[in-house]
């Protein structure tokens, strides 16, 4: 074995061992609580060992994050906007819908 598959092999089993250290994934609400600063310091300690050593967890954390960054876009509409909008929506196109409607077919009175 060369020098480099040494270092590679001593590099996994450190990786393998501190895994095992480490024994539990954190489930969303810790990760939530991590990104919020809300942890103590002994448990933070224990989610950033694991996000060390745990590329799954990493990739769901930064999810997380960004998911946590775009609900907090200011920009963002609300539910009760973006239903107030549809509805103004379908109400101008049935009033252009009737117009065109009359437009072709004019009703006279009788």
């Amino acid at each position: 074995m060369d020098f480099q598959q040494s270092v590679q092999s001593y590099m996994q089993q450190a990786q393998e061992e501190r895994r095992s250290e480490v024994d539990t994934h954190p489930d969303l609400q810790a990760l939530r609580a991590y990104h919020g600063n809300t942890l103590s310091s002994d448990e933070a300690d224990r989610i950033q060992e694991h996000l060390a050593t745990c590329s799954d967890c990493v990739q769901l954390f930064l999810g997380l994050v960004n998911f946590l960054e775009w609900d907090l876009d200011p920009h963002r509409l609300s539910v009760d906007d973006l239903t107030h909008s549809w509805e103004s929506f379908l109400e101008k196109k049935r009033e252009q819908e009737k117009v065109a409607a009359e437009e072709l077919c004019p009703i006279v009175p009788g």
